[in-house]
């Protein structure tokens, strides 16, 4: 096998018996010590990886996975090293997708069958992010394809018909960086492109970047029609690692083999139908983690909400929860919308959801200042971002990259633009009164807000206290609060949320 490594052991596995296609099998990196690593070196040309010991006792093999010139990879965080948690120690290269989804090869998924411990787990380090190296475990992953299942280690090189991809999902997300936009057409042949894999054939290594090498298309002679090819830079370990746009972190492919004899290395392409279902396992994903990030912060609110009334007996917890989640005091109120959620338009940060709902949890109730309702408004607004870059469709703000809102809306599609200058005319975006094109969250980053919502407001800035107000969002304070006579508002320091919102017979009523 060329790119699913493994260091030394003290058995080999690999049985010899059965008919398969000697030109077309790559071993695994094992010692020479077994006796069976150079005589199966010398036998599997040319798909063989030249992978032999990690101490590179076997002859003629490099210490390097990425071969040739090597150079820093600090800038891309989110390429990975994958430990396969099987019996025989495999190790592979990745990317980051999406906080909690990594893409790497589907060979270094079907051949880890559950076991005793961690056996069927992957470990995945992340040496670049920022902070310091993060090291996750994913306990699940999936092939795009079932019939990879029925590859063998024998003969899984010698497909040309499955897409040699799959994801790892990891149990904790990673946090603070940023996934690679994912090419959906096709990249021209010629484009100047790197890899990202492994500074030495080892289970402990680093990652490194390649050369800047010239894209190609693989032709009927390849065989391989679902690959780019390049000119060969990797080694042992790179199965699963990406191959980049060069200056850029958009991913054009990820690294499934190599052919030695024609100095060639081939990779899945992540356009078309490979696009689409990369898209649909990262919304599968975050699609549920928002739905019970929505589910949490509605149950703190209501939680805090009973404690002020004094945890009344006949508390309506579905009442509750049911109006929060309409959008009321809802920082998140875009999620109301039809598919937003479910998606795939969105990255969740599950760290900052925990300290979202650690700050709810701690807001005074029911009276709070307006410094006590921003260190709520800090710790949650980021939790949900978009990925949409501008130009992009949207169906509301969210969806877009922040410091974007989504414009021109027809039928309830759009397009993320910048966001609205002063003095700009802006919108509301029907029924939400913070997604409006001055702002992303309409939480004050801004220092604007739409003025009306009737559709020829203009972007003003925020209102000091105790300047009239309608909602929220015209405020500095980002609290608007009812008069004492309960006739009108204004922009007010401290906010009583049982007086300005509602009564505690209100929630214990059916």
């Amino acid at each position: 096998m060329s790119h699913l490594s493994q260091p030394k052991k003290t058995l080999f596995h690999l049985s010899f018996s059965g008919k398969w296609d000697l030109r077309l099998v790559r071993p695994l990196t094992r010692s020479r010590s077994l006796g069976w690593s150079a005589l199966f070196l010398a036998a599997a040309a040319p798909f063989a990886a030249g992978c032999g010991s990690e101490d590179g006792a076997d002859e003629g093999v490099t210490d390097d996975a990425i071969i040739g010139t090597q150079s820093s990879a600090a800038a891309y965080p989110e390429a990975v090293l994958i430990q396969v948690n099987n019996a025989e120690a495999d190790f592979c290269s990745g990317v980051i997708v999406a906080p909690n989804v990594v893409l790497t090869a589907a060979h270094c998924v079907v051949f880890n069958p559950k076991g005793a411990g961690a056996l069927g787990t992957w470990t995945v380090k992340a040496p670049f992010a920022a902070g310091g190296a993060q090291t996750r475990t994913a306990s699940r992953g999936e092939p795009m394809e079932a019939a990879f299942y029925s590859r063998t280690y024998a003969n899984y090189a010698s497909t040309t018909t499955l897409h040699d991809l799959a994801v790892v999902y990891v149990d904790t997300p990673f946090t603070g960086i940023t996934p690679p936009t994912l090419a959906s057409t096709a990249t021209a042949a010629t484009t100047t492109v790197r890899a990202l894999g492994r500074q030495a054939v080892a289970a402990t290594t680093n990652i490194v970047a390649s050369a800047a090498i010239p894209l190609q298309y693989t032709t009927p002679a390849d065989g391989f029609v679902l690959d780019y090819k390049t000119t060969r830079v990797t080694d042992g370990g790179d199965s699963g690692g990406p191959l980049v746009v060069n200056g850029t972190h958009t991913l054009v492919g990820t690294e499934t083999r190599f052919d030695t004899a024609k100095n060639l290395d081939y990779w899945s392409r992540i356009e078309g139908a490979v696009y689409t279902w990369v898209q649909g396992r990262i919304a599968s994903v975050s699609s549920a983690a928002i739905a019970k990030f929505q589910t949490d912060q509605a149950n703190a609110f209501c939680g805090v909400l009973k404690g002020a009334c004094g945890d009344p007996g006949l508390w309506q917890p579905a009442k509750c929860t049911g109006i929060y989640q309409s959008g009321f005091a809802n920082l998140f109120e875009d999620l109301t919308v039809a598919g937003v959620a479910a998606g795939g338009r969105l990255s969740y940060d599950s760290a900052k959801g925990t300290s979202c709902i650690n700050a709810i949890n701690a807001v005074p109730m029911p009276s709070r200042t307006a410094a006590q309702h921003a260190t709520v408004v800090a710790a949650c607004k980021d939790v949900l971002t978009g990925t949409q870059a501008i130009g992009a469709a949207c169906r509301t703000n969210l969806e877009c990259a922040p410091g974007a809102a989504c414009k021109n809306m027809v039928a309830g599609a759009g397009t993320c633009a910048a966001i609205d200058a002063l003095g700009a005319a802006c919108t509301f975006s029907a029924g939400r009164l913070r997604s409006n094109s001055c702002s992303y969250h309409g939480n004050a980053e801004t220092g604007r807000y739409c003025s009306d919502s009737d559709g020829n407001g203009v972007c003003e800035n925020l209102l000091a206290a105790g300047a009239a107000c309608l909602f929220d969002t015209q405020c500095a304070s980002n609290l608007c609060g009812l008069d004492a006579d309960k006739l009108a508002a204004h922009c007010v320091s401290a906010y009583d949320e049982l007086f300005s919102n509602g009564t505690c017979a209100y929630f214990t009523t059916p």
